[in-house]
């Protein structure tokens, strides 16, 4: 899964808002362009992180990070999905910092319960921070 922003969504109001997301089956040989593409990520123009988690019962879910805003770098979240990115739905968020930043996030494993975010925040350059897997399936 090859996901990316566009610049063209600057300001957008949704839908129409969203990031470009494309799969392939092939190792990079041939693209499809994804159903959630520009629908279902709303961004304000901005890096964002994307990261496949395999839980202990081998489940896998992806979580997203990125600025949930359609205009400006603040509400930096992290958005779970559970059909491998064909939804991402609004109850499965996590907000991480509400004001402006330079919004930019990596997500990564910590162990089997955790994930780990560092993002450039509105208090701080660089914060890192736990999230319980729980707490997205408490709200699935």
């Amino acid at each position: 899964m090859f996901n990316m922003r566009t610049n063209r969504n600057r300001g957008l109001p949704v839908p129409g808002n969203g990031r470009a997301v494309a799969t392939m089956k092939d190792f990079g040989e041939t693209w499809q362009i994804h159903l959630s593409s520009l629908n279902a990520l709303i961004m304000p123009t901005c890096m964002a992180s994307l990261h496949k988690y395999i839980a202990p019962d081998k489940n896998e879910i992806l979580f997203f990070c990125n600025p949930h805003s359609t205009s400006k770098r603040d509400h930096i979240s992290v958005q779970a999905s559970f059909d491998y990115g064909d939804t991402w739905s609004d109850e499965n968020i996590v907000l991480l910092d509400e004001w402006s930043g330079r919004g930019y996030s990596c997500i990564t494993s910590v162990d089997e319960q955790t994930i780990g975010v560092i993002y450039e925040g509105s208090q701080a350059d660089m914060v890192f921070q736990k999230i319980k897997v729980d707490e997205f399936y408490q709200k699935k």
